[in-house]
């Protein structure tokens, strides 16, 4: 696994340096993050979720190159490792590239901008059967609204293919950004996306109640996961989500800022099956 995580930063690089000519920009970008989730484990089951806290170190060296007065490209690769204060089997390291075409046909402050972008990465789980290859494209539009409040809008895909069946997954999103700007150095935004397809849940053997056995017949696949203790179970349904993002980025230095946001998450698998979700974060981010 490794070896393709080394293969896919490569690949970002080498896409960096086709497009790393006459008018290009190069960015690299630092992001250290501290969040907390209290339903780790995505629990269907009332009682049995998980809390833990987790920090994220990223680092990405990316390439902008204006095509024309009407697009412009990126590329990029990135390394990225989060890890768990209390469950170190979710502890993981991503290496990946991605890709980014952005046109604008007619020119003006509030004429709409096309953005389309393509992202593959590996991950690479202290628990091997997390381990797995991630496929994202995205299609969107972006308009200014205002001097200071811009939007987008847009479809997203999924796909994971991991080495173990239950974590083969895949979503198509839809969402809505909103961008705020509060003064010279604040900015507040907002997301709202409807997420349909696959979760996967853990819940332990010990609590395998009536409810929780209808559950599962339900579920599209089951398999033992030892991420959290030994006696887990591991389960894909199909489910539709929503949530809802808040966060507010403020400027420290040109190229640096502190970002706090936050995440509700709500999944319902059937009229009287569903989960709730929290996720804060802070974060800092620099650009070179």
């Amino acid at each position: 696994m490794m070896k393709n995580n080394l293969k896919l930063f490569y690949l970002g690089l080498y896409l960096c340096s086709g497009i790393a000519t006459a008018g290009t920009r190069i960015n690299y970008d630092l992001d250290l993050s501290f969040s907390s989730d209290d339903n780790i484990n995505n629990s269907l089951i009332s009682g049995e979720e998980r809390d833990d806290s987790t920090y994220l170190t990223s680092f990405a060296i990316a390439y902008q190159k204006r095509l024309s007065k009407h697009d412009s490209a990126s590329a990029n690769g990135f390394i990225n490792y989060s890890g768990f204060s209390e469950y170190d089997g979710l502890s993981h390291s991503e290496i990946g590239a991605e890709i980014n075409y952005n046109l604008k046909p007619v020119s003006g402050f509030s004429q709409p901008t096309y953005i389309f972008s393509g992202k593959i990465s590996t991950l690479d789980f202290e628990t091997d059967l997390r381990d797995s290859t991630q496929f994202n494209i995205k299609g969107m539009l972006a308009k200014s609204i205002t001097d200071k409040l811009s939007m987008r809008t847009g479809l997203a895909y999924k796909l994971n293919d991991s080495e173990s069946r239950v974590y083969d997954t895949s979503d198509i999103r839809l969402f809505i950004n909103a961008d705020l700007l509060l003064g010279k150095r604040a900015t507040l935004y907002s997301t709202l996306d409807y997420i349909s397809g696959d979760i996967v849940s853990i819940i332990s053997e010990d609590n395998l109640s009536s409810n929780v056995l209808d559950i599962l017949d339900s579920a599209d696949e089951i398999q033992s996961d030892p991420s959290f203790a030994n006696n887990e179970i591991a389960y894909r349904v199909d489910a539709d989500t929503i949530t809802l993002s808040l966060g507010l980025n403020v400027k420290l230095a040109k190229k640096q800022s502190v970002d706090l946001f936050a995440r509700t998450i709500s999944s319902e698998v059937s009229s009287n099956i569903s989960y709730n979700r929290l996720i804060v974060s802070l974060s800092y981010l620099a650009r070179f």
